[in-house]
């Protein structure tokens, strides 16, 4: 997700896994807040780079025993979801318009 909408806020206390019945799995998203202009990660995605690019996710996915072509499919499956529904869900949550128009930019990887 922080890769998508510009979610900055990704340190370790925002990552955690729940022992499942066949061992530990990854839990749900959670504590995601997207800045407008955030265009870098807290923890880097590889050794050296902590950009907010999802073509960088996809192409570590493997380090984390997801094939590429699976990162990808879930890639396009998150852009789909959230370029359909952050507004109706912002202002289902109360924001103006106006408040809609200045999250934009948080979410403009969902426009390319």
């Amino acid at each position: 997700m922080g890769n998508r909408s510009s979610v900055t806020d990704d340190h370790l206390r925002n990552h955690a896994f729940i022992l499942a019945e066949n061992g530990w799995i990854l839990s749900p998203l959670y504590d995601v807040n997207p800045v407008p202009y955030g265009d870098e990660l807290s923890l880097n995605v590889d050794e050296e780079d902590n950009s907010i690019d999802i073509d960088l996710a996809v192409q570590t996915a493997f380090r984390f025993g997801i094939p590429k072509s699976e990162a990808e499919s879930y890639a396009e499956e998150i852009l789909t979801t959230v370029k359909q529904n952050w507004e109706r869900i912002a202002a289902d949550y109360g924001l103006t318009r106006r408040q809609i128009e200045e999250m934009r930019p948080a979410f403009s990887a969902c426009y390319e």
